[in-house]
């Protein structure tokens, strides 16, 4: 492959720990564009010539059929060949895009199996196999898909390559969940794998062969399994960033900066315009991944069956909003950028927040509205979800130090709702009686004008905090450069008039820096984690 213009930020991060050399644990490594890690021999980059040329063999054999697919008069072809010494299976999704366009996305996979493979594994594999081709078919940025068994004495034991319209293809089918049943178990199939993505030239060409079709390789991946478990994960890529722009490291000319929110569906939005600001303001494209609501979709009730390092990584993330908890938990794969404040007295032009203990204001003529949380006593809590900072570790705390009981001994019941938005529903509809919510998110909430005359049969029994705002994080591998430069912008956005008004429209003020020791009382807090 071409050399970059640059080199990567070369950190080792111990997913589990502190920094240093990779170990059995889960690391990542971003690698220079020519750098071999010695434990891991098949991160080589040499490696890369060797897959393309298999997968030029595997292309040319492909491109060998396509008179005969072609002569079917279908859009879609499916076959598997046995060739003796290889095992070929072609699958054409849609065969006009494929003759039509001149250029195709390209990712490559190359995986070393286990030896041996526990049965039971393999049936999950082929009856998995079986709807992922029914999935492929359904998405319209995939154009083919070809599988390659190479002989055992071979590198590499199987392969296969996927031709898609381009880069966001692969994004749409990496949210699919057949790729994330597949992500689940490849670790219990495969011992390790390369995964390369490349621009391509249409090879669709009577007068073109395999091996003089032009690949510009964007990145490849890597991935060891020890134990069954992913362990070490690392990543090259090879594009220079755009011209112009510091070089970042991740970004590079196709591929946008990736935003996550992991704050509620009614934060989105706010995050959405800054997201947006920070891509006009850099001159490059932007994402914004709605982490809770795929999740919630796919899982449906149970929201993070996945933990949030666990869905950074899925979703590609280069930046995040979480919450503090979160934050702490991975605080050795993030830096910490900036929080927001918000623009209410109570909260002392800090970058913190209050977990409200909210109650449904009662008519005079019946039992009175509870005035004290020891009015709550015996009564049925609803709680977003366990592992939440405000809506569970704060009023525990409380419990604990103040009244000397558990959560379990002081409430009659405690109701899992999903989310601060459905514990406010289920206050006001009875289902429970008290929830404790992040001010933040119950302000906001408020503000919404079809929600405001609902909102006001609330009533905040006690405040507890103030705790850390929120953060915006980023992983390790972004470069100082960029992490600069999207501070700068986050913390000066009050002084513009764009930026002081799309502050205001969510109920903040500013943003300010933060740092990890903004978050301690957490890690001193956070008893029943």
């Amino acid at each position: 492959p071409r050399s970059a213009s640059y080199h990567h930020h070369h950190r080792t991060v111990n997913m589990e720990g502190s920094e240093g050399s990779p170990s059995p644990m889960r690391t990542q490594v971003m690698l220079h564009a020519t750098e071999k890690v010695p434990q891991h021999p098949f991160t080589d980059h040499h490696h890369i010539n060797e897959d393309v040329a298999h997968i030029r063999v595997c292309l040319q054999k492909f491109l060998d059929l396509l008179p005969d697919i072609i002569a079917t008069g279908q859009d879609t072809y499916f076959e598997t060949m046995d060739q003796g010494d290889y095992y070929l299976r072609p699958l054409v999704f849609q065969l006009q895009r494929l003759l039509s366009l001149s250029s195709f996305f390209v990712v490559g996979f190359f995986g070393w199996r286990w030896h041996p493979i526990d049965e039971n594994v393999l049936h999950q594999i082929w009856a998995l196999d079986t709807k992922l081709l029914e999935h492929l078919k359904k998405l319209d940025r995939i154009i083919a898909y070809v599988s390659f068994k190479k002989p055992m004495e071979s590198d590499g034991e199987f392969f296969n390559i996927v031709i898609l319209d381009d880069a966001l293809g692969k994004d749409l089918w990496m949210q699919n969940g057949t790729h994330h049943c597949a992500m689940s178990i490849s670790n219990k199939f495969y011992e390790r794998v390369r995964i390369h993505n490349f621009n391509m030239k249409s090879p669709i060409n009577p007068s073109v062969k395999a091996v003089d079709v032009p690949f510009e390789p964007r990145c490849t991946t890597y991935v060891s399994f020890q134990h069954k478990q992913t362990w070490w994960r690392g990543q090259r890529w090879y594009l220079p960033p755009p011209s112009g722009v510091v070089s970042w490291g991740l970004v590079s000319s196709r591929r946008p900066l990736r935003f996550g929110s992991f704050m509620g569906h009614v934060a989105y939005s706010f995050h959405k315009q800054i997201t947006h600001m920070i891509g006009e303001r850099l001159g490059v494209p932007v994402e914004l991944v709605p982490i809770n609501d795929i999740v919630d979709q796919r899982f449906q009730r149970v929201k993070f069956a996945q933990t949030v390092r666990d869905n950074i990584e899925e979703y590609g993330l280069d930046f995040a909003f979480i919450c503090g908890v979160e934050f702490h938990k991975n605080h050795s794969d993030l830096n910490v950028i900036v929080a927001p404040v918000r623009a209410e007295g109570r909260y002392g032009d800090r970058p913190v927040y209050f977990a409200d203990v909210i109650v449904r204001k009662e008519p005079e003529d019946q039992q009175g509205t509870p005035k004290t949380l020891e009015d709550l006593r015996g009564s049925v809590f609803g709680c977003n979800e366990m592992t939440s900072y405000s809506g569970y570790h704060m009023i525990a705390n409380h419990l604990q130090d103040n009244f000397n009981v558990s959560i379990s001994d002081f409430f009659m019941e405690t109701r899992m709702t999903t989310s601060h938005a459905s514990s406010i529903q289920q206050v006001l509809s009875g289902m429970v009686t008290c929830a404790v919510i992040d001010s933040t998110i119950l302000e906001m909430e408020a503000s919404i004008p079809e929600r405001s005359e609902e909102y006001r049969k609330l009533h905040v029994v006690h405040s507890l905090g103030p705790a850390p705002m929120p953060p915006l994080v980023c992983r390790r591998y972004v470069h100082p450069d960029l992490i600069s430069s999207v501070r700068d912008i986050l913390v000066t956005m009050h002084d513009l008039p764009e930026g002081s008004g799309m502050l205001a429209e969510s109920g903040f003020s500013k943003f300010v820096p933060v740092d990890e020791k903004h978050y301690e009382s957490i890690l001193t807090e956070n008893r029943w984690r």
